[in-house]
């Protein structure tokens, strides 16, 4: 019984999650931040010029991650550098928390 409960629980929040991303992924494309907890100058200022993204589920690949990310948002640039993003959803704000940023 307790490892369906935990199935399911995991089940909504990524549903969660999904239902949000596209929304999300779009207010920060046009410079929108509602959803996240807080975002820093220098991460505002790498993705400012944003035009297009991707999602790719779980934490970035070692050395960045420490396996506490949801997600990432990968996002193009104009100047066509790629800006990834580690988020993790928090379902008590209904927000998201920027664990980090790199350039690929």
């Amino acid at each position: 019984m307790f490892l369906g409960a935990c199935l399911w629980y995991e089940y909504a929040a990524k549903s969660e999650i999904s239902d949000s991303i596209d929304r999300v992924a779009s207010e920060i494309i046009s410079s929108e931040f509602s959803s996240i907890v807080h975002i820093g100058e220098e991460t505002k200022s790498a993705i400012s010029n944003a035009k297009g993204y991707e999602i790719e589920w779980g934490d970035a690949p070692s050395p960045i991650s420490d396996d506490k990310a949801d997600l990432r948002m990968i996002f193009l640039t104009d100047s066509g550098t790629r800006v990834g993003l580690r988020m993790k959803y928090d379902q008590d704000l209904k927000k998201y928390h920027i664990l980090g940023y790199w350039t690929l």
